[in-house]
Protein backbone atom coordinates (compact mmCIF):
# COMPACT_ATOMS: atom_id res chain seq x y z
CA UNK A 1 0.00 0.00 0.00
CA UNK A 2 3.03 2.39 0.67
CA UNK A 3 4.38 1.95 -2.25
CA UNK A 4 1.93 2.95 -4.04
CA UNK A 5 1.75 6.36 -2.45
CA UNK A 6 5.61 6.80 -2.41
CA UNK A 7 5.99 9.31 -4.50
CA UNK A 8 3.90 11.89 -1.56
CA UNK A 9 5.97 10.53 1.08
CA UNK A 10 9.39 12.15 1.39
CA UNK A 11 10.71 12.37 4.48
CA UNK A 12 10.48 11.35 8.13
CA UNK A 13 11.61 12.39 11.37
CA UNK A 14 11.92 9.65 14.51
CA UNK A 15 12.49 11.77 17.82
CA UNK A 16 13.25 9.96 21.11
CA UNK A 17 14.92 11.07 24.56
CA UNK A 18 17.57 8.92 24.61
CA UNK A 19 19.83 6.12 22.44
CA UNK A 20 21.15 3.59 26.01
CA UNK A 21 20.04 0.26 25.23
CA UNK A 22 16.25 -0.64 25.56
CA UNK A 23 13.41 -2.04 24.08
CA UNK A 24 11.95 1.56 22.28
CA UNK A 25 15.78 1.96 21.17
CA UNK A 26 15.75 -1.46 19.59
CA UNK A 27 12.27 -0.71 18.00
CA UNK A 28 13.97 2.47 16.05
CA UNK A 29 16.97 0.92 14.79
CA UNK A 30 14.34 -1.86 13.41
CA UNK A 31 12.29 0.96 11.84
CA UNK A 32 15.58 3.34 10.65
CA UNK A 33 16.32 0.02 8.64
CA UNK A 34 12.59 -0.23 6.73
CA UNK A 35 12.20 3.61 6.64
CA UNK A 36 15.32 3.82 4.41
CA UNK A 37 14.40 2.14 1.84
CA UNK A 38 10.79 3.44 2.01
CA UNK A 39 11.21 7.07 2.29
CA UNK A 40 14.11 9.11 0.43
CA UNK A 41 14.90 11.15 3.71
CA UNK A 42 14.97 9.91 6.93
CA UNK A 43 15.73 12.01 9.87
CA UNK A 44 16.84 10.51 13.93
CA UNK A 45 16.89 13.04 16.32
CA UNK A 46 18.06 11.76 20.21
CA UNK A 47 17.41 14.67 22.74
CA UNK A 48 20.24 13.54 25.13
CA UNK A 49 23.06 11.23 23.80
CA UNK A 50 25.72 9.60 25.86
CA UNK A 51 28.61 7.55 25.60
CA UNK A 52 26.85 4.62 26.14
CA UNK A 53 24.32 5.12 23.37
CA UNK A 54 23.53 1.95 20.74
CA UNK A 55 25.29 1.70 17.12
CA UNK A 56 23.15 3.24 14.41
CA UNK A 57 22.61 1.48 11.29
CA UNK A 58 24.35 2.90 8.67
CA UNK A 59 22.40 4.29 5.84
CA UNK A 60 22.79 6.33 3.30
CA UNK A 61 19.80 8.73 3.77
CA UNK A 62 19.81 8.60 7.24
CA UNK A 63 20.61 11.89 9.24
CA UNK A 64 21.45 12.05 12.98
CA UNK A 65 20.86 15.04 14.79
CA UNK A 66 22.16 15.41 18.66
CA UNK A 67 19.94 18.47 20.39
CA UNK A 68 21.94 17.84 23.74
CA UNK A 69 19.00 18.84 25.83
CA UNK A 70 19.36 17.80 29.13
CA UNK A 71 16.21 19.04 30.69
CA UNK A 72 12.34 19.07 29.94
CA UNK A 73 12.38 22.74 30.85
CA UNK A 74 15.11 23.52 27.52
CA UNK A 75 12.95 26.16 25.78
CA UNK A 76 15.90 26.86 23.68
CA UNK A 77 16.05 23.38 22.41
CA UNK A 78 12.16 23.29 21.53
CA UNK A 79 13.04 25.92 19.24
CA UNK A 80 15.42 24.38 17.94
CA UNK A 81 13.67 21.34 16.95
CA UNK A 82 10.81 23.64 15.96
CA UNK A 83 13.57 25.03 13.28
CA UNK A 84 14.87 21.74 12.34
CA UNK A 85 11.29 20.61 12.11
CA UNK A 86 10.07 23.57 9.67
CA UNK A 87 13.35 23.09 7.66
CA UNK A 88 12.23 19.36 7.13
CA UNK A 89 8.82 19.75 6.64
CA UNK A 90 8.54 15.87 7.29
CA UNK A 91 5.73 13.79 5.50
CA UNK A 92 5.49 11.85 9.32
CA UNK A 93 6.96 12.39 12.83
CA UNK A 94 7.44 9.70 15.30
CA UNK A 95 8.04 10.16 18.67
CA UNK A 96 8.59 7.59 21.68
CA UNK A 97 9.07 8.62 25.05
CA UNK A 98 7.52 11.58 27.42
CA UNK A 99 9.90 14.34 26.77
CA UNK A 100 10.49 14.06 22.86
CA UNK A 101 6.60 13.54 22.30
CA UNK A 102 5.94 16.55 24.35
CA UNK A 103 8.54 18.64 22.34
CA UNK A 104 6.79 17.32 19.24
CA UNK A 105 3.89 17.94 19.62
CA UNK A 106 4.64 21.81 21.06
CA UNK A 107 6.37 22.28 16.93
CA UNK A 108 4.75 20.12 14.81
CA UNK A 109 5.06 21.69 11.34
CA UNK A 110 1.03 21.90 10.15
CA UNK A 111 0.76 19.59 7.49
CA UNK A 112 3.27 16.22 9.41
CA UNK A 113 1.40 13.45 10.81
CA UNK A 114 2.71 13.16 14.08
CA UNK A 115 2.71 9.63 15.87
CA UNK A 116 3.23 8.89 19.26
CA UNK A 117 4.04 5.64 20.38
CA UNK A 118 3.97 4.28 24.13
CA UNK A 119 5.79 0.98 24.35
CA UNK A 120 5.60 0.53 28.45
CA UNK A 121 2.69 0.98 30.88
CA UNK A 122 4.54 4.31 32.69
CA UNK A 123 2.43 4.34 35.88
CA UNK A 124 5.47 6.46 37.63
CA UNK A 125 3.83 9.21 35.34
CA UNK A 126 2.73 12.19 37.26
CA UNK A 127 -1.00 13.44 37.04
CA UNK A 128 0.91 16.24 35.65
CA UNK A 129 2.71 14.88 33.04
CA UNK A 130 -1.39 13.03 31.89
CA UNK A 131 -3.01 16.66 32.07
CA UNK A 132 0.16 17.81 29.44
CA UNK A 133 -0.44 15.14 27.22
CA UNK A 134 -3.46 14.99 26.96
CA UNK A 135 -4.06 18.70 26.26
CA UNK A 136 -1.44 18.41 23.22
CA UNK A 137 -3.04 15.03 22.17
CA UNK A 138 -5.32 17.18 19.55
CA UNK A 139 -1.95 17.77 17.59
CA UNK A 140 -1.58 14.12 17.22
CA UNK A 141 -2.71 11.95 14.46
CA UNK A 142 -2.41 8.52 16.24
CA UNK A 143 -1.23 7.02 19.41
CA UNK A 144 0.12 3.67 19.10
CA UNK A 145 -0.25 1.42 22.09
CA UNK A 146 1.91 -1.96 22.12
CA UNK A 147 -0.35 -4.15 24.23
CA UNK A 148 -3.70 -3.80 25.69
CA UNK A 149 -2.70 -2.77 29.04
CA UNK A 150 -1.22 0.03 27.44
CA UNK A 151 -4.34 0.93 25.35
CA UNK A 152 -6.16 0.84 27.98
CA UNK A 153 -4.24 3.37 30.36
CA UNK A 154 -3.53 5.35 26.86
CA UNK A 155 -7.46 5.79 26.05
CA UNK A 156 -8.08 6.94 29.86
CA UNK A 157 -5.38 9.07 30.26
CA UNK A 158 -4.87 10.78 26.93
CA UNK A 159 -7.08 10.02 24.33
CA UNK A 160 -9.60 7.05 23.24
CA UNK A 161 -10.16 8.62 19.82
CA UNK A 162 -6.19 8.38 19.35
CA UNK A 163 -5.39 5.20 20.52
CA UNK A 164 -4.98 1.78 18.50
CA UNK A 165 -3.63 -1.34 19.30
CA UNK A 166 -0.49 -2.02 17.35
CA UNK A 167 2.69 -4.30 18.32
CA UNK A 168 6.25 -3.29 17.67
CA UNK A 169 8.77 -4.97 15.08
CA UNK A 170 11.17 -7.75 16.57
CA UNK A 171 14.11 -9.19 15.33
CA UNK A 172 13.69 -12.27 13.40
CA UNK A 173 16.41 -14.93 12.48
CA UNK A 174 16.92 -16.27 9.11
CA UNK A 175 14.38 -19.26 9.16
CA UNK A 176 17.60 -21.54 6.79
CA UNK A 177 20.09 -21.05 9.51
CA UNK A 178 17.33 -22.04 12.75
CA UNK A 179 18.83 -25.29 14.28
CA UNK A 180 16.52 -28.50 15.10
CA UNK A 181 19.01 -29.60 17.13
CA UNK A 182 19.44 -27.66 20.67
CA UNK A 183 21.24 -27.73 23.82
CA UNK A 184 18.71 -28.01 27.17
CA UNK A 185 19.90 -24.73 27.74
CA UNK A 186 18.11 -21.62 28.84
CA UNK A 187 17.97 -17.74 28.04
CA UNK A 188 17.64 -14.65 30.20
CA UNK A 189 17.46 -11.20 28.32
CA UNK A 190 16.95 -7.58 29.89
CA UNK A 191 18.36 -4.83 32.05
CA UNK A 192 19.81 -6.01 35.73
CA UNK A 193 17.32 -3.98 36.83
CA UNK A 194 14.49 -4.77 39.48
CA UNK A 195 11.75 -4.33 37.21
CA UNK A 196 12.96 -6.84 35.10
CA UNK A 197 13.62 -9.02 37.94
CA UNK A 198 16.54 -10.95 36.68
CA UNK A 199 16.98 -12.43 40.34
CA UNK A 200 13.19 -14.85 40.07
CA UNK A 201 15.27 -16.14 37.01
CA UNK A 202 18.24 -17.05 38.43
CA UNK A 203 16.16 -18.29 42.04
CA UNK A 204 14.28 -20.63 39.31
CA UNK A 205 17.01 -21.95 37.27
CA UNK A 206 18.07 -23.37 40.69
CA UNK A 207 14.82 -24.75 41.66
CA UNK A 208 14.86 -26.50 38.01
CA UNK A 209 18.71 -28.15 38.20
CA UNK A 210 17.61 -29.27 42.26
CA UNK A 211 14.27 -30.66 40.84
CA UNK A 212 14.64 -32.10 37.46
CA UNK A 213 17.90 -33.46 37.55
CA UNK A 214 17.53 -36.21 35.58
CA UNK A 215 17.15 -33.88 32.25
CA UNK A 216 19.23 -30.73 34.22
CA UNK A 217 22.60 -32.20 34.11
CA UNK A 218 23.88 -30.35 31.29
CA UNK A 219 21.70 -27.18 30.92
CA UNK A 220 23.12 -23.76 31.33
CA UNK A 221 21.40 -20.44 32.05
CA UNK A 222 22.79 -17.53 29.57
CA UNK A 223 22.46 -14.47 31.09
CA UNK A 224 22.35 -11.17 28.42
CA UNK A 225 22.05 -7.43 30.01
CA UNK A 226 23.83 -4.86 31.80
CA UNK A 227 22.79 -3.12 34.63
CA UNK A 228 22.71 -2.22 38.81
CA UNK A 229 21.71 -6.40 39.54
CA UNK A 230 24.59 -7.94 37.69
CA UNK A 231 27.03 -8.11 40.41
CA UNK A 232 24.63 -9.27 42.74
CA UNK A 233 23.32 -12.11 40.33
CA UNK A 234 26.56 -12.91 39.30
CA UNK A 235 27.30 -13.13 43.53
CA UNK A 236 24.23 -15.29 43.92
CA UNK A 237 25.17 -17.35 41.10
CA UNK A 238 28.11 -18.52 43.29
CA UNK A 239 26.23 -18.86 46.40
CA UNK A 240 23.61 -21.21 44.74
CA UNK A 241 26.69 -23.38 43.70
CA UNK A 242 25.44 -22.71 40.19
CA UNK A 243 27.83 -20.47 38.77
CA UNK A 244 29.25 -23.04 36.24
CA UNK A 245 26.12 -22.89 34.92
CA UNK A 246 25.80 -19.27 34.33
CA UNK A 247 26.96 -17.92 31.49
CA UNK A 248 27.11 -13.72 31.55
CA UNK A 249 27.53 -11.90 28.55
CA UNK A 250 26.64 -8.02 29.26
CA UNK A 251 24.85 -5.86 26.74
CA UNK A 252 25.64 -8.28 23.12
CA UNK A 253 24.38 -7.72 19.32
CA UNK A 254 21.05 -8.50 17.94
CA UNK A 255 23.13 -10.73 15.99
CA UNK A 256 24.96 -12.59 18.80
CA UNK A 257 21.74 -12.92 20.87
CA UNK A 258 20.17 -14.51 18.19
CA UNK A 259 23.09 -17.25 17.63
CA UNK A 260 22.67 -17.86 21.45
CA UNK A 261 18.63 -18.31 20.78
CA UNK A 262 19.15 -20.35 18.22
CA UNK A 263 21.47 -23.41 19.89
CA UNK A 264 18.88 -22.62 23.13
CA UNK A 265 15.14 -24.25 23.92
CA UNK A 266 13.74 -21.79 26.39
CA UNK A 267 14.00 -17.93 26.63
CA UNK A 268 12.77 -17.29 31.08
CA UNK A 269 11.07 -13.80 31.33
CA UNK A 270 10.57 -12.80 34.83
CA UNK A 271 9.99 -9.31 34.50
CA UNK A 272 7.53 -7.60 36.94
CA UNK A 273 6.38 -5.07 34.64
CA UNK A 274 6.38 -5.18 31.22
CA UNK A 275 5.30 -2.87 28.10
CA UNK A 276 5.67 -5.33 25.27
CA UNK A 277 8.32 -7.52 25.42
CA UNK A 278 10.46 -8.06 22.33
CA UNK A 279 12.69 -11.13 23.89
CA UNK A 280 9.90 -13.06 23.99
CA UNK A 281 8.45 -12.60 20.00
CA UNK A 282 12.23 -12.54 19.13
CA UNK A 283 13.07 -15.95 21.26
CA UNK A 284 9.77 -17.77 19.51
CA UNK A 285 10.98 -16.44 15.90
CA UNK A 286 14.04 -18.07 16.55
CA UNK A 287 12.00 -21.41 17.65
CA UNK A 288 12.53 -21.53 21.43
CA UNK A 289 10.07 -22.06 23.87
CA UNK A 290 9.13 -19.24 26.08
CA UNK A 291 8.23 -19.11 30.09
CA UNK A 292 6.97 -15.81 30.98
CA UNK A 293 5.67 -14.02 33.76
CA UNK A 294 1.54 -12.85 32.89
CA UNK A 295 3.23 -9.48 31.96
CA UNK A 296 2.51 -6.59 29.18
CA UNK A 297 1.85 -8.16 25.63
CA UNK A 298 1.42 -11.64 27.27
CA UNK A 299 -2.33 -11.91 27.25
CA UNK A 300 -2.33 -9.88 23.68
CA UNK A 301 0.44 -11.76 22.24
CA UNK A 302 1.60 -14.86 23.72
CA UNK A 303 -2.62 -16.93 25.50
CA UNK A 304 -3.77 -19.56 24.51
CA UNK A 305 -0.46 -21.52 22.96
CA UNK A 306 0.80 -23.93 25.59
CA UNK A 307 0.58 -26.50 22.57
CA UNK A 308 3.70 -25.13 20.96
CA UNK A 309 5.78 -24.43 24.30
CA UNK A 310 4.40 -20.89 25.75
CA UNK A 311 3.91 -20.65 29.00
CA UNK A 312 2.48 -18.23 31.53
CA UNK A 313 3.34 -18.22 34.73
CA UNK A 314 2.15 -17.03 38.11
CA UNK A 315 5.51 -15.96 39.53
CA UNK A 316 6.15 -18.42 41.87
CA UNK A 317 9.85 -20.20 41.80
CA UNK A 318 8.50 -23.96 41.62
CA UNK A 319 5.55 -22.82 38.50
CA UNK A 320 8.76 -21.69 36.59
CA UNK A 321 10.35 -24.17 37.41
CA UNK A 322 7.75 -26.40 36.08
CA UNK A 323 7.35 -24.90 32.82
CA UNK A 324 11.12 -24.98 32.78
CA UNK A 325 11.04 -28.90 32.43
CA UNK A 326 7.81 -28.51 30.20
CA UNK A 327 8.97 -27.26 27.32
CA UNK A 328 12.51 -29.43 27.14
CA UNK A 329 9.93 -32.65 26.31
CA UNK A 330 10.52 -34.00 22.73
CA UNK A 331 7.11 -33.23 21.75
CA UNK A 332 8.19 -29.51 21.17
CA UNK A 333 11.31 -30.02 19.64
CA UNK A 334 9.91 -31.30 16.16
CA UNK A 335 10.43 -29.53 13.02
CA UNK A 336 7.00 -29.19 13.27
CA UNK A 337 6.41 -27.84 16.64
CA UNK A 338 9.69 -25.20 15.99
CA UNK A 339 8.29 -24.31 12.80
CA UNK A 340 4.41 -23.34 14.41
CA UNK A 341 6.84 -21.17 16.69
CA UNK A 342 8.82 -19.50 13.80
CA UNK A 343 4.94 -18.83 12.39
CA UNK A 344 3.39 -17.50 15.46
CA UNK A 345 5.19 -14.63 15.16
CA UNK A 346 5.44 -13.91 11.21
CA UNK A 347 3.14 -10.87 11.14
CA UNK A 348 5.80 -8.71 13.83
CA UNK A 349 7.98 -8.36 11.16
CA UNK A 350 9.77 -5.03 10.77
CA UNK A 351 8.21 -4.96 6.71
CA UNK A 352 4.56 -5.59 8.02
CA UNK A 353 4.70 -3.61 11.26
CA UNK A 354 6.38 -0.08 9.75
CA UNK A 355 3.71 0.18 7.44
CA UNK A 356 1.02 -0.65 9.88
CA UNK A 357 2.36 2.31 12.03
CA UNK A 358 2.03 5.23 9.52
CA UNK A 359 -1.25 3.87 7.72
CA UNK A 360 -3.41 2.30 10.34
Amino acid sequence: MLKKRKTRYESIVLIIDGFKQGGSQQVYIMLLKEYASMFQSVTLIILESTKFDLKLPQLLNLNVVYLNSTSFFDAKKVVTLGKILMDLKPDFIISSIYRSQIFSAIVKPKNTILIWVEQNTYYNRTRIQWIVMKILSFRVSRIICTSVEILMITEDKISKKRSLLLPNPINLLDSSVIDVVRNNDFVFIGRMVDQKDPLLALQSFKHFLNTYKEISTNSRMHIIGEGHLLIEVKSLSIEFGIADKCVFYGDISINKMLEILNTSKTLISTSLIEGFGLARLEALGSGCCVVSTDTGGAKDYLSNVEDIGVFIADGSIGKISEFMFKTLKKDFWTTEMINKRKNHVQNFTPSIVSKKWLLS
